[in-house]
């Protein structure tokens, strides 16, 4: 089996975990723009948010209509998706931290929680990999 061919099926066995990340980071960009803070601020922050989600949202869109392109939009996306792996792992990361600092429970272990970020990062290196980044 070629390289190619195994790579479109890695890929498309992580199409679940890409749709995951990328609804966090479209949700996350909405969920700023309509922050009360930026209300107020220049349109120009608030317009580019706009953007930034309606990109994420075309690319959840062909992800679902042709899934077996995934790889083709992956590519075309670059920026996005590694824009929405980054903000997700952070935000797990923080939520994990702030558990942590809350509870005061040193040995609790976020399993499901270290699952998820192991998943990601695997499915992020995955869809990156072609482009040199990771």
């Amino acid at each position: 089996m070629s390289y190619g061919i195994e790579r479109r099926k890695a890929l498309k066995s992580g199409i679940p975990t890409l749709r995951r990340v990328l609804k966090y980071y479209a949700n996350r960009l909405t969920d700023l723009r309509d922050d009360p803070e930026l209300r107020y601020e220049n349109n120009f922050i608030r317009n580019d948010l706009f953007l930034a989600a309606i990109s994420v949202q075309k690319v959840l869109d062909l992800i679902d209509k042709e899934a077996e392109l995934v790889e083709n939009y992956v590519a075309e996306a670059r920026d996005t998706v590694e824009s929405a792996f980054q903000c997700y792992v952070s935000d797990l990361e923080k939520a994990r931290s702030l558990a942590h600092d809350k509870l005061k429970v040193p040995k609790l272990i976020f399993t499901e929680t270290e699952k998820e970020l192991d998943e990601v990062k695997g499915a992020k290196k995955l869809s990156l990999e072609e482009s040199g980044r990771k």
